[in-house]
């Protein structure tokens, strides 16, 4: 994090919130049974929320994913999700200094097997999967992408390298396939 700047991120959740506050499981209920922000360490935290019973959105405790860190431990935002893509966008530079190699990079991006169908249709091309990175042809050009989050916490990030263009959209809601909530994806 530091070589990029990215002093608003952590490696887990208890960073940021006291055991007490945070679930320590993978879908379970904080200890304290509660969610309240007033309680994390850093006020400047968004609410991770969820649909209710009654079906209506609700701030749910944040989830600790130390147990699958690979796949969501990461906190962070937007700002410094950012600069993550920089690196990946000018071949490993970032901040003027090298803190990955080119070739580092590149195989980083490179398709390592068959993923099926575009998420671009009309393009008339296959998506293929490279090392944690989707990849497609969106108007003749690379698109290099990743979605995923955590739950309440949906995450989307991607690139025209070839223009060095990256995005990173970061939620707060519910996400699943067809619920209404997947905007952060549509952006």
């Amino acid at each position: 994090f530091g070589p990029l700047g990215m002093a608003r991120s952590r490696t887990g959740v208890l960073d940021l919130w006291d055991a007490a506050d945070a679930t320590p499981t993978f879908m379970g209920k904080a200890p304290s049974g509660r969610a309240d922000l007033a309680r994390a360490k850093d006020g400047n935290v968004a609410m991770p929320h969820g649909i209710g019973a009654d079906g209506t959105m609700h701030p749910m405790a944040w989830q600790s994913y130390d147990n699958a860190a690979g796949a969501g431990a990461i906190v962070s935002s937007a700002n410094d999700m950012a600069k993550w893509l920089v690196p990946h966008l000018n071949q490993g530079r970032a901040n003027g200094a090298a803190v990955l190699r080119a070739e580092t990079v590149a195989e980083l991006h490179a398709p390592q097997n068959l993923k099926g169908r575009s998420q671009f249709p009309f393009e008339g091309q296959r998506e293929t999967y490279a090392l944690g990175w989707q990849n497609a042809r969106y108007r003749d050009l690379d698109y290099v992408a990743h979605g995923g989050g955590v739950i309440g916490f949906p995450a989307y990030a991607a690139m025209l390298p070839d223009r060095k263009i990256g995005v990173v959209v970061l939620a707060n809601g519910f996400q699943s396939v067809g619920d209404g909530y997947t905007l952060h994806k549509a952006i």
